[in-house]
């Protein structure tokens, strides 16, 4: 699966668009260990993260909040 960058916040989260056409949201998680959480979003969550950056920056938080909620659904990317 071949990833394009499509959003990127600096220490926060990267969104990207597989060549497949769905969407995977890595975002930054921890404190003094760091490390990625690669979550698939739906096509339809992955389109409004590229239109609405408020959205984006919500759901991100979501999943840095509340890593645990979010673990198993991690992809290797």
């Amino acid at each position: 699966m071949a990833l394009t960058m499509i959003a990127q916040k600096k220490w926060a989260y990267t969104l990207y668009k597989s060549d497949q056409g769905t969407f995977v949201l890595s975002v930054l998680c921890g404190g003094a260990g760091m490390y990625e959480l690669n979550v698939p979003l739906s096509v339809d969550e992955g389109q409004r993260a590229v239109d609405d950056v408020d959205f984006l920056d919500s759901v991100a938080e979501k999943i840095r909040a509340h890593p645990h909620d979010f673990a198993d659904k991690s992809i290797r990317i």
